[in-house]
């Protein structure tokens, strides 16, 4: 009986720590003291990863960590709420994942990896994030269009014709799938593969019309068979 009573007492003065540490991390958090915030929850998780209320503190944390500017921590503590429970607050998880991803593409050392995973979280909610997906979607696209152009500068054609098709399977909402179309009639023409070419031109002729790029290659097509002709 006495061990009983000892261990409810125990319980009582832990769970009263916990809770004192959780009002506090609420009370700075509303403060907009987000550091602050995040490394009292942090506490809680470390001192009490068994509390019933463990999902709560992480989800609190990884917005902490958000609006703290501190993105890698908002991600890797997102991502273990996500672990614990995936459907714990869903959205409000992807939206904290998204964006702060999106915050470290700003960054010279952002990975490719991270867009890719961005626009499939995203995918989940794309009016929410159609600009953030569309700007994740031209940078990969455009990482594409130039290894395409180191290629076919060249002389690799095959391997150049690869990138730009990479853009057209996987980037064909970017701002630069006209570009591909454009870029492969343009080694097709020098193939001499017209029918190729020609099949390009034609999806630029419905999709790309007012682009730049289906003009350019209403030009290519024009000089190729004057240079034909002669």
């Amino acid at each position: 009986m006495k061990l009983i009573f000892i261990c409810l007492f125990m319980f009582s003065i832990i769970s009263k720590t916990e809770n004192e540490l959780w009002d506090k991390a609420n009370t700075l958090f509303k403060k907009s003291r987000y550091n602050e915030s995040a490394k009292i929850l942090m506490e809680i998780e470390d001192l009490y990863p068994a509390s019933p209320r463990i999902k709560q503190v992480l989800f609190l944390a990884s917005k902490s960590f958000f609006l703290g500017k501190i993105y890698i921590k908002a991600i890797e503590t997102a991502e273990l709420l996500k672990e614990l429970d995936l459907q714990y607050s869903n959205d409000d998880v992807d939206e904290i994942l998204i964006k702060s991803y999106y915050a470290l593409l700003q960054r010279p050392e952002r990975e490719n990896k991270n867009l890719n995973l961005i626009i499939n979280l995203s995918d989940k909610n794309p009016k929410k994030y159609n600009q953030i997906r569309q700007r994740c979607t031209d940078i990969l696209a455009y990482d594409s269009l130039a290894t395409g152009l180191m290629y076919s500068k060249k002389g690799n054609h095959l391997v150049a014709l690869k990138y730009y098709g990479e853009i057209i399977k996987k980037y064909n909402t970017s701002n630069f799938t006209a570009e591909a179309y454009f870029r492969c009639a343009e080694i097709f023409h020098h193939l001499k593969l017209e029918k190729d070419a020609n099949a390009c031109i034609k999806i630029l002729s419905m999709k790309h019309k007012k682009s730049i790029w289906y003009a350019n290659v209403l030009k290519l097509s024009l000089n190729n068979t004057k240079s034909n002709a002669s």
